[in-house]
């Protein structure tokens, strides 16, 4: 049965993208702890003033913390490699591997960084322009998704500034809200809602970024996919093997890509709770957090579990906390955890479903990531942020 969407909705829905604020929530056992850890500093630390936005992304050599004054990359042994001033109200950062993307909802620069600085940036001046979305790959290819008067483009990046490719949408009944880059650069994926009809009719569509794979392909595409109706495909993300995610606030799905024009559903998980977070332990498995259940709908899943799902597997283990997820990271084959009435109960977790330690932090927590491993971890909060591990 197909679902009728309010008017009112589709036009709250619209105006987000329209003003580039659509973000999407921008990676079993009981929840009974192996270890109580206890925490020490290693003395690398950070005192700021208040930002709307903190981010922090590690790699095996630092890692990278952004704010709406700038960003920076700090080593393991607390040495600031580059520090970027900028002055932002909204900055978005996004990250995957050793790369960083950073724009500012509505704006018109998009930057990406490395662990040595800025690698470049990107000015769209045209009228009436502004950002509504981008991607980053661990690759440093990147997509950024344009508004541009009545027109969307989207354009593709690697990671030293040139463009293989830029796609047109020029329905104005369609709007694409969500790209995605292949691993090895090769293929584009554009999600796009057509809401011109009664409901609202989400799309994926193809492209091989390259002549020599795209052949006489009209614009590059290869092919195409069509959602549930009446749902939005807010988040695509390119895991190993060219494997795409593709997330929905009411499905998961993983499609895999490829040559030869190779478009093969993986599967499909039909969630009947909300999801509040989405991480990616490593480049082949998934943590979906959930919150409360769908109205009028029973779920096999409490609110506070998360789900752990292999890229080829589907649904392989999950975790419950039996507490509400305020925030959700992933990294080294392991998922980290904030939840509790306050959110200050801090869980690691492998990909078994396993507890691998447990603490409870003084503050309220705006990141954390693991840093080089699963034993040390930033903490970020509102006016600090400070590294600590196991003792």
């Amino acid at each position: 049965m197909r679902k009728k969407i309010d008017i009112k909705i589709i036009m709250v829905i619209l105006a987000l993208v329209l003003g580039g604020l659509y973000i999407f929530l921008f990676r079993g056992s009981l929840g009974s702890s192996n270890t109580d850890a206890r925490f020490v500093s290693t003395g690398i630390s950070l005192r700021y003033e208040y930002s709307p936005n903190l981010n922090t992304f590690t790699t095996p050599n630092g890692f990278f913390f952004g704010s709406k004054d700038g960003i920076r990359f700090i080593t393991t042994r607390g040495e600031t490699r580059f520090n970027m001033p900028l002055n932002m109200r909204e900055p978005v950062f996004k990250s995957f591997g050793d790369f960083v993307g950073l724009a500012e909802n509505g704006g018109r620069i998009f930057y990406l960084f490395n662990e040595n600085g800025l690698v470049f940036s990107q000015t769209y001046e045209e009228p009436n322009s502004g950002i509504i979305n981008f991607s980053v790959n661990e690759a440093g290819y990147t997509s950024v998704i344009v508004r541009m008067g009545d027109n969307y483009r989207i354009f593709v990046y690697n990671a030293s500034g040139q463009s293989p490719l830029t796609v047109t949408y020029q329905d104005r009944n369609t709007i694409p809200v969500a790209s995605a880059v292949s691993i090895d650069g090769q293929i584009l994926a554009i999600s796009s809602v057509d809401f011109g009809g009664i409901n609202l009719e989400p799309e994926i569509r193809f492209y091989y970024t390259r002549e020599a794979l795209a052949g006489s392909l009209t614009d590059g595409i290869f092919g195409a996919i069509s959602g549930v109706s009446g749902e939005i495909i807010a988040r695509l993300e390119f895991l190993g093997g060219n494997h795409l995610v593709a997330i929905s606030g009411h499905r998961l799905s993983v499609i895999e890509t490829g040559g030869n024009n190779l478009i093969r559903p993986v599967f499909e998980y039909e969630f009947n709770n909300h999801v509040s977070h989405i991480a990616f332990p490593d480049n082949n498995s998934i943590a979906v957090a959930l919150g409360q259940n769908f109205l009028n709908q029973n779920s096999p899943h409490n609110e506070g579990t998360v789900l752990f799902f292999d890229i080829r597997q589907g649904l392989t283990n999950y975790y419950e906390t039996n507490s509400p997820i305020s925030f959700l990271a992933g990294g080294l084959g392991c998922a980290i955890i904030a939840h509790g009435n306050l959110g200050r109960n801090v869980t690691a977790v492998d990909l078994r479903g396993r507890s691998l330690w447990d603490y409870v932090v003084t503050q309220d927590i705006k990141d954390m990531q693991f840093l080089t491993r699963t034993s040390r971890v930033v903490f970020v909060f509102a006016l600090s942020l400070d590294v600590m591990e196991i003792e």
